[in-house]
C-alpha cells in the first residue's frame, strides 16, 4: 500500500461527505432548519425524555461548539422546549415540542427519497460493505 493511499481514501471520504451534505441542505432548508438543527431534533425525538444540552452535543453526528445558539433558534421557533433541571438548577434540559415533531414528520418522506437518490449508484451489497468499512474506521476513536 502506497503511503498516499490512506490520504486519498480520507480525502475521497471527506469530499463525498461534503457533496452529500450539500444534497441534503435544500431538504432541511425547506423547513428553515440546518443539518445540525435536524440532528438535534432527531436526538430529542429518539430520547423520548428531557435531555441535557451537553448530552445532546455528545450525541450529535457533528458536534457543534455553538450548540446553545442552535438550541436557542429551535426554542425561538417553538420546536424545542428548554427547562431547568429540578435537582440541579445549573443543568438545562431540552424536549422536542409537537411543532418539532411536525417538522420531522414533514421531512421524513423527502429525506427518505434523498437517501435513495444519493445511494442509487450502489447495490445492496455495496451499501452493506460500505457500512461495514465505515464502522471499522469509526472504531478507532
Amino acid at each position: 500500500m502506497s503511503r498516499s493511499t490512506p490520504r486519498r481514501a480520507l480525502i475521497s471520504l471527506l469530499q463525498a461527505t461534503g457533496r452529500i451534505r450539500r444534497q441534503f441542505g435544500d431538504v432541511f432548508g425547506s423547513e428553515g432548519i440546518g443539518e445540525s438543527q435536524y440532528n438535534i431534533l432527531r436526538i430529542l425525538q429518539g430520547a423520548g425524555e428531557p435531555v441535557a444540552i451537553m448530552t445532546i452535543r455528545d450525541r450529535m453526528l457533528n458536534p457543534q461548539p455553538s450548540i446553545t445558539r442552535l438550541i436557542d433558534r429551535l426554542v425561538k421557533r417553538g420546536l424545542v422546549r428548554r427547562t431547568p433541571c429540578g435537582s440541579d438548577r445549573r443543568r438545562v434540559e431540552c424536549t422536542i415540542t409537537a411543532a418539532g415533531l411536525g417538522v420531522l414528520d414533514r421531512l421524513e418522506g423527502p429525506i427518505d427519497a434523498r437517501d435513495r437518490e444519493v445511494m442509487a449508484r450502489l447495490s445492496s451489497d455495496d451499501l452493506e460493505q460500505l457500512v461495514a468499512l465505515l464502522e471499522r474506521v469509526g472504531e478507532q476513536e
